[in-house]
Parts: structure tokens; sequence; C-alpha cells
């Protein structure tokens, strides 16, 4: 690179998209995928303090050139690199995302508009909620800006990643909608159940006929399944046709995703077909046989179909 003292020159700051280097009178950024030599960014810098704030794998850069701050921006799947003047003495995180001077309140926006300043607010009432959120006065502000409908006065966390004020229920930052906070409940994390006195909700979507006051998780090694009084799903999948108790007992198969209430069996969702009970054998989670086939999820071999076409030598499972 023109004019770069080799004896000062190195990097000081790598992660998978692209390397910053400094040999402390210039500082150069180079895009990993790029073909090109490394793009100047500032030079006859040799009495101004170059310092990185932060960065990592994880996050985007903000290197100190004076009382400059240098930052990526990506906008419409372009990537820029900006700067933004603050008062560097008073410059301090407060959280993963917020930033605050003695002048202002910054937020910055990982691989989105980097660091920016957020007009109107004095930098000395921001509390701080938590990792990425802050609150001022009735707002609340996140890794992009206003929360938008939350009220800061009632906003609380109901359990980690879910929030609520007196009128809504988020999780993360996205809204549930028609969730009750008064009546909210997680039933289950792994399969993200929560649900109100009306409402369920499972991996994101609503399930129209589950009664909510009687959801509950099935045990710990069929956690998949849940049920209400009536019916089972598998994730968001309704078992069917079953109706319980009327069309008898549900009953699991040890160690297996395979169920069975009177002569129906079900692997996961799926009703299997021509299955012979008395015969019926667990091989593995979601492989079982009769004395006439082999069952697999939704699929059905005979024996000499799934000896010829070696089944079981690929299974994998969880």
């Amino acid at each position: 690179m023109p004019n770069a003292n080799p004896l000062t020159f190195k990097r000081i700051f790598t992660d998978s998209l692209r390397d910053l280097y400094s040999d402390g009178n210039s500082v150069w950024i180079h895009g990993k995928l790029s073909l090109n030599i490394p793009t100047l960014i500032k030079t006859n810098l040799s009495s101004t303090t170059i310092r990185l704030l932060n960065g990592n794998y994880d996050t985007d850069f903000l290197l100190q050139i004076g009382n400059e701050l240098w930052f990526p921006v990506i906008e419409n799947r372009t990537f820029e690199i900006a700067s933004l003047r603050v008062d560097i003495d008073s410059f301090h995180a407060i959280n993963y995302c917020h930033y605050v001077d003695k002048d202002a309140f910054y937020i910055c926006e990982q691989t989105g508009r980097g660091l920016f300043k957020v007009d109107n607010i004095d930098p000395n009432k921001i509390k701080v909620f938590n990792e990425s959120l802050s609150i001022y006065e009735d707002k609340i502000f996140n890794s992009k800006g206003i929360f938008p409908e939350a009220d800061g006065l009632t906003f609380y966390e109901i359990s980690e990643g879910f929030y609520a004020d007196k009128n809504c229920v988020w999780e993360h930052q996205n809204k549930l909608e028609g969730f009750n906070p008064k009546k909210f409940e997680i039933v289950d994390r792994r399969l993200s159940i929560v649900k109100d006195d009306n409402l369920v909700r499972v991996y994101g979507n609503i399930i129209p006929n589950a009664d909510a006051k009687t959801v509950k998780v099935l045990d710990a090694y069929h956690n998949c399944y849940w049920r209400d009084k009536h019916h089972v799903w598998y994730w968001t999948e309704q078992i069917q046709p079953l109706r319980l108790p009327d069309d008898g007992e549900l009953y699991f198969y040890p160690k297996s995703h395979f169920c069975r209430v009177g002569s129906k069996v079900w692997c996961q969702q799926y009703l299997l077909e021509d299955v012979d009970i008395s015969t019926f054998t667990i091989i593995e989670p979601t492989i079982a046989k009769d004395k006439n086939f082999y069952f697999m999820e939704d699929r059905k071999y005979t024996h000499q179909e799934y000896k010829d076409k070696d089944i079981g030598k690929y299974y994998t499972f969880g």
C-alpha cells in the first residue's frame, strides 16, 4: 500500500467480512472478498488517537479517530463506512447497543444504520432497562430506535425475551396481537408455547381450536407434543382424526414419537395406515414395524422394500 509504514503497520480489527489496518498515521479498510488493495479511510493522523472502542466477530466495529467515530453502514445491501462526531471524553456505552455522551443519546444498529444520534433526548435522563433496551420518560428504545407502541411508564419484562406493558405483550420485539398481558403465561420455551385466557400461540402460530385453559405439554421425552382436553398436537400440527376422551385413551410408545388411541397409530402428526396393533414394535424413535410393514414417519415399506432399500442404514433422528 502506498505510503504505509512497514515498521508500524498492523491489523487492528478483523471479522468475517473486513479488516482494519493502521500504521499510526493512516487507517485502511479491506473487504475480505475484495481483490483490490485496502481503501484509505483517513491519513495524517500521527498526533491523533486511533482506538478501537468496539468490535469483534459478533459485533460491528466502532473506531475512534480523534473526535470522530467510524463505523460500517449497510443500506439496501450496500456496504459503506461513515463517521459521527461525538464528545469523545464523555462518550461511553450504557448497554449493548446504546451510548451517551454529555450532550446526546446514541443507538448503534448492527448490520444497519450503524451509530446515529437520537434527537431531543437528555442523556442524563436515560435509564437502562436491560442489555438491549433503554427507557426515556414514556418511550422505550431498542437497537433500531423507538420500540413501537410500548408504554415506557408501564413496561416490564415477563421473562427472558418476553415483555409487556399495560396493553400489549411482545416476544423479543414482535408484538403478540390480541394477547392479554394480565393473563399471559409461558407454557413451554422449547416449543415456544404461550397463552392467555383465550389464545394459544406455538412457534409463532396462533392455534385456532386450542383450549387455552387446558393446554399442557406432555412428558419430557415427548416434549414435541402438547394437548388440551380434546386434541393433541405435534409442534403446530394437530393429530387427526382424534377427539379425546371420546375416541379412547392416549398412549405413547416409550422412547418414540409414536402414539396410539384405540386402533389408530400416529408417528409425529402422521396417521399410519394398515397397522397391525398386536405385532407393532418400535425400532427407532420414528421407525416401527409390524408383521406386514415397516413405518418411518409418514412412509410405509414392505419388509422386502425396507431390506432392499436399506432404509435403516442412513437413519438419523434428533
